[in-house]
């Protein structure tokens, strides 16, 4: 069984119960990561600007290295950028990102939900890839190559 500890991530605890709900995979919540007591597979992180241990994997809701702050979500809308997006992080490499388009009528609430739709669905599928020692490719988020057969 993989254990995964889950720190700071309340709002996307339940994409991973769900995700994981029918796999050899345990969760545990920590509000804080000096919390974290035990062996994890991974520790798998929010937002996190402090040092991640060698097992973490930081979810970060911009598109690094872009807005690299605690408040990255806010100072991105703020500063009128026009995409935006999630970046996951793990041993220091960029393992995936994914884009979020801004239109000039976007609401700040509608950026922050797109934002977070993104990292329930992203998040744990990274993750699982990363158990299974496999490379994430956005065929994985997206359900196949589109249809253009231009692979094929």
């Amino acid at each position: 069984m993989k254990k995964l500890a889950l720190v700071n991530g309340d709002h996307i605890a339940k994409a991973f119960f769900n995700y994981f709900r029918d796999k050899d995979v345990e969760i545990i919540l920590f509000d804080t990561p000096d919390k974290v007591i035990g062996d994890f597979d991974l520790i798998l992180f929010y937002n996190y600007q402090g040092k991640i241990p060698k097992n973490g994997v930081n979810l970060h809701p911009s598109l690094l290295p872009a807005f690299d702050c605690e408040g990255a979500l806010r100072e991105a809308f703020l500063a009128g950028v026009k995409v935006s997006g999630i970046t996951v992080v793990y041993d220091g490499k960029i393992l995936a990102q994914f884009p979020v388009l801004i239109g000039n009528s976007t609401h700040f609430d509608e950026f922050e939900k797109e934002i977070h739709n993104l990292e329930n669905l992203l998040y744990p599928i990274v993750i699982d890839k990363i158990l299974k020692d496999e490379v994430f490719d956005f065929s994985d988020l997206l359900g196949g190559c589109g249809g253009c057969r231009g692979c094929h």
